[in-house]
């Protein structure tokens, strides 16, 4: 499961992705979840990552 939050501000919002990755027993049970967070960016760091880095989504 892949999440995306933002959060809105005077000075510019703020946004965090999330990468849930989840292993399913026999049966579809969740038997283990792992978690991979880029972290919370700020204006400044958004700005930075859609020039160096921009996200592609397919």
């Amino acid at each position: 499961m892949r999440f995306e939050w933002q959060q809105a501000e005077d000075q510019g919002g703020h946004v965090s992705r999330e990468l849930h990755l989840l292993r399913l027993d026999d049966i579809g049970r969740i038997s283990e979840q792992t978690l991979f967070c880029a972290d919370v960016w700020d204006p400044e760091l958004q700005a930075q990552m859609a020039d160096e880095a921009p996200l592609i989504r397919s």
